[in-house]
């Protein structure tokens, strides 16, 4: 059972991040992989100096014509107010909220519990503009896929109840972690029950199929 301790970054909060005009060697390339692009992220959105930063972080990705992500944005404004509002309430944890339009690859971080919300779940269903949506911790990283959206009615035949035992049950099953680190066989099970869930109630089933992976972070 390990997941990544508390460790140290740079005290700059950069809203933006470009690889190809980073001077840092290990945001040079412009094709760095998925893996290190949300490493990198983690790093930077949710450790800090000895703590972890306790609100969440949203951001759009840019992509190249080959459909690599090649820099991001973060919602600077969202998260400036959250700095301010823990400031003044140490205990407050905070959710974020994307810049307007969409892009097609959209990320947030989790600094408490690692796995997707509901509302994340129904965010990459309904909204056709988003295709790919990332869900970062210091565990790893989610990545939920949706190739188009599914209408109102359709989003109403999904069982919420039976969404949130599905996640309450990594919450439960990681105690007493409380869903805040990674446990493959428990994480085979969330990823297995959240597929069969949402895909059980799609109709057009040749067009549409909800897919949702965890990479973890590998420790050193």
């Amino acid at each position: 059972m390990e997941y990544l301790s508390k460790r140290s970054r740079s005290k700059s909060l950069s809203p933006s991040v470009d690889f190809k005009k980073s001077s840092s060697p290990s945001l040079s390339s412009l094709t760095r992989s998925e893996y290190d692009i949300m490493f990198d992220i983690m790093n930077k959105y949710i450790l800090f100096e000895e703590d972890i930063i306790k609100y969440e972080v949203c951001g759009n990705f840019q992509l190249n014509d080959r459909n690599e992500i090649i820099s991001y944005t973060i919602n600077e404004i969202d998260m400036e107010q959250n700095k301010i509002k823990v400031m003044k309430e140490p205990n407050m944890r905070l959710n974020c909220s994307h810049k307007s339009p969409y892009t097609s690859h959209i990320f947030h971080t989790h600094p408490n519990k690692i796995y997707p919300s509901d509302i994340d779940i129904y965010k990459i269903l309904k909204h056709d503009l988003i295709k790919h949506s990332y869900i970062i911790s210091t565990s790893g990283y989610f990545k939920l896929s949706f190739p188009s959206y599914i209408n109102i009615d359709e989003i109403r035949t999904i069982d919420k109840n039976k969404l949130t035992k599905i996640l309450d049950k990594y919450y439960f099953d990681t105690n007493p972690h409380r869903g805040r680190i990674y446990i493959k066989n428990y994480m085979d099970e969330l990823i297995s029950s959240l597929k069969s869930h949402i895909n059980n109630i799609l109709s057009d089933k040749s067009r549409n199929i909800f897919k949702i992976k965890f990479v973890p972070f590998k420790i050193s």
